[in-house]
């Protein structure tokens, strides 16, 4: 799961990104593991990204699949949005 950082101008997504890469180990405690910043230079694009272990293969395994990406976002969404919403 990610934060796909991307309003349309390259210089305005690397803006967003830089500024919330300054608040990088804040948002990480807060999140509660290393996030993948990925400020994706040659693109007009940036993203944060948490990769989640784990497979789709077993059906068995879908509902604590889905509640690991369900808190992921969560947790994302929380360590994110104070520092977003100044960026």
């Amino acid at each position: 799961m990610e934060l796909y950082v991307d309003t349309g101008e390259k210089e305005e997504n690397e803006r967003i990104f830089d500024a919330l890469h300054l608040k990088k180990q804040d948002v990480e405690q807060i999140f509660g593991a290393p996030l993948l910043w990925e400020r994706l230079d040659t693109k007009r694009a940036c993203r944060v990204r948490f990769l989640l272990s784990g497979g789709l293969q077993d059906e068995n395994a879908w509902p604590k699949v889905q509640e690991s990406m369900i808190s992921a976002m969560d947790r994302l969404s929380k360590a994110i949005k104070p520092y977003l919403a100044r960026a």
